[in-house]
């Protein structure tokens, strides 16, 4: 190969500054590892004679045009270098340094000398004694540094390059073993530990603690509506918003704590030493509101946020399967009250789990089996007193639970993915409901449906419910939708889009539960509304509750001006009927009118109010006529 000054200097047969590898000291690396290193190495016995070399220095020749007795095997390099040692200061230190590595004085020797040519370019050389092989030598290396003199930063994550792959070729199996460890327990997208390395972490922080105070608390983290968020900005940006999470409970954690993915949007944490259960709970709460930052330097901007399930040992499992099954039981307990929440684990959510695995079970047959039931709520005109509308309500008719409610099985769909087919099938007999409504009658009643989060992000949205309308018949103008502001706020913009789609079909949209969440004012007038539904929450507490006749009286003022239609949910008693009567709310909806019914029973109630409600119009438009 070459040497400073004289002898051959490499001329880039790869990129200049790139760094191959360095400090190889060994007498036994095989060829197959040789020949995979970029650096021009060779192996020389203790006389200096050439006894090996690797393909990139036969590839240096062979590209240059170079045929020198040095390329081959057998040839003395000692010579060369005492040849070219008159030529430079360089060429001098070259030959003294690989005397002396030879001669045993030192055990390696590096030098960076310069190479002129066409333009300027510097080679770092490197020689290492190797002693376990026979015969014993010495390696040599030359590797191009000249991107390290005009750029230091890249030149130093070149050189940590270098010394790692120097380190698998001075002892190559062991290194790969490590790599494979290493790889085995780790995740690639975020560097954290994976789920092997946690469970080990686990086992041995669980047998340590033994006969020991304090708890070790297992942390299971679930990101909300990531899935949502991963399909509405891309998988990139889904990517780069799990590496952001990673980085900021990596940037959060204890010495004694342990951090893992454990795939997609699950996180965990595995903490030892802790004080006791309640210190395990404070850690978690501290966890989700480092979780709790927003998607975007936007000032509205959406909020990332997590849901945390807590166990600790020894109360809450033995070994960390326990704790892993306990802490999943929490998790889905946090889920439940809306994300943004940690929970710990108690004795009572194992039989609520069991429970809600046994129903996930049975969901997935239900809709098969027909065991779905839809049952409709009016809505009544509050000037008029005629029927306007009619929610549709999912009913889950259980074989051996009797009629289960939404609020029983909706949020294990929505985990399940069975929410999917269950919103379609709600969608479609609706639609025929409507259809069967509009006939028996002789009038147009809309019918809504709830769309869940899981339906409305989904690409295919427009063209199921564009489906529905074709299958059924149902007008457009007959259908409204219904959202919560939770959904349509996950992703404001790509909300926006979906939502001036529908409405261009010619289907009503209304914001349902409004108050709840946190829609922007920006967005509300933004998106293509037709109707605001106040929560029940609000409309509960009115007259009696300043607050929430405040509330509710702005809600209705807020709709009016936007040009939507008000409805008031919830209503029960006559003096909350008075209160919106006065503040000009449209429509309301409640049991003070009737509860939700099966179809027939719903058409008999629609048919006897508009009845009911044309003899009273005829009734006062006679008493106008008479009127002296």
């Amino acid at each position: 190969m070459a040497v400073p000054g004289s002898f051959m200097c490499p001329s880039s047969g790869e990129p200049p500054g790139e760094e191959a590898a360095c400090r190889i000291p060994t007498a036994c690396l095989h060829a197959t590892t040789l020949d995979s290193l970029p650096a021009h190495v060779a192996r020389l016995d203790a006389t200096g004679r050439i006894m090996e070399v690797n393909e990139a220095w036969r590839r240096f020749g062979r590209e240059n045009g170079l045929e020198h007795p040095t390329f081959c095997v057998g040839e003395n390099y000692l010579e060369v270098c005492r040849k070219a040692s008159t030529s430079s200061a360089e060429a001098a230190a070259m030959l003294s340094g690989l005397l002396e590595v030879l001669g045993g004085s030192r055990e390696d020797f590096e030098l960076e000398y310069p190479c002129h040519g066409a333009e300027q370019r510097w080679f770092r050389v490197h020689v290492s004694a190797v002693h376990s092989a026979s015969p014993a030598g010495a390696v040599v290396t030359h590797v191009n540094v000249t991107r390290n003199r005009l750029a230091e930063a890249e030149a130093k994550l070149a050189t940590h390059t270098l010394r790692q792959l120097s380190k698998a070729a001075v002892a190559a199996e062991s290194e790969y073993k490590h790599l494979l460890d290493h790889a085995s327990k780790h995740d690639s997208l975020t560097g954290l530990a994976n789920r092997a390395a946690l469970e080990g972490f686990a086992s041995e922080a669980i047998r340590r603690a033994a006969g020991h105070p304090g708890v070790c608390a297992l942390m299971l983290i679930d990101l909300d509506r990531f899935g949502l968020l991963n399909e509405s900005l891309g998988y990139a940006s889904g990517d780069g918003l799990l590496q952001k999470s990673a980085e900021r409970l990596r940037e959060g954690a204890a010495a004694d704590e342990l951090i893992a993915r454990l795939g997609d949007d699950e996180f965990a944490v595995m903490s030892v030493g802790l004080a006791d259960a309640a210190a395990a709970r404070a850690r978690a709460v501290e966890l989700c509101q480092r979780l709790h930052f927003p998607l975007s330097s936007a000032a509205d901007a959406p909020m990332m946020s997590a849901s945390i399930g807590v166990s600790c040992h020894p109360a809450d499992g033995g070994d960390f399967g326990e704790l892993l099954r306990a802490a999943l039981m929490a998790l889905h307990e946090a889920k439940k009250s809306g994300g943004n929440a940690a929970r710990s684990y108690d004795r009572r959510m194992s039989a609520s789990y069991v429970d809600r695995l046994r129903l996930q079970g049975e969901l997935a047959a239900a809709t098969r089996a027909g065991q779905f039931v839809i049952h409709y709520q009016p809505t009544v005109d509050l000037r008029t007193g005629q029927p306007r509308s009619v929610e549709a309500l999912l009913r889950w008719r259980h074989p051996t639970r009797g009629l289960l409610t939404p609020d029983t099985f909706i949020g294990i769909a929505e985990e399940s993915g069975e929410i999917i087919g269950i919103g379609e099938w709600v969608l479609r007999q609706a639609c025929e409901d409507a259809v069967r409504l509009r006939e028996a009658l002789g009038s147009t009643v809309t019918v809504a449906v709830n769309l869940s989060a899981r339906q409305f992000e989904r690409d295919d949205l427009g063209s199921k419910v564009s489906r529905a309308l074709q299958t059924t018949g149902l007008d457009p103008s007959s259908l409204r939708l219904e959202l919560t502001e939770t959904t349509v706020m996950a992703d404001p913009d790509q909300s926006c889009a979906i939502l001036r789609q529908i409405r261009a079909m010619g289907i009503s949209i209304a914001l349902d539960d409004f108050g709840t969440g946190y829609s922007s004012l920006k967005y509300l007038q933004q998106f293509p509304l037709t109707c605001l539904k106040i929560d029940r929450s609000f409309v509960g507490g009115t007259p009696g509750n300043s607050h929430a006749a405040a509330i509710t009286r702005s809600v209705v003022l807020l709709g009016k001006a936007l040009g939507m239609n008000v409805v008031a949910e919830g209503v029960e008693k006559a003096e909350q009927l008075d209160f919106l009567r006065s503040t000009g709310c449209d429509e309301i909806q409640g049991y003070l009118l009737a509860r939700p019914a099966p179809y027939d029973q719903i058409l008999e109630w629609l048919a006897g109010r508009m009845s009911h409600t044309q003899r009273r119009q005829k009734l006062q438009s006679e008493e106008v006529r008479t009127f002296p």
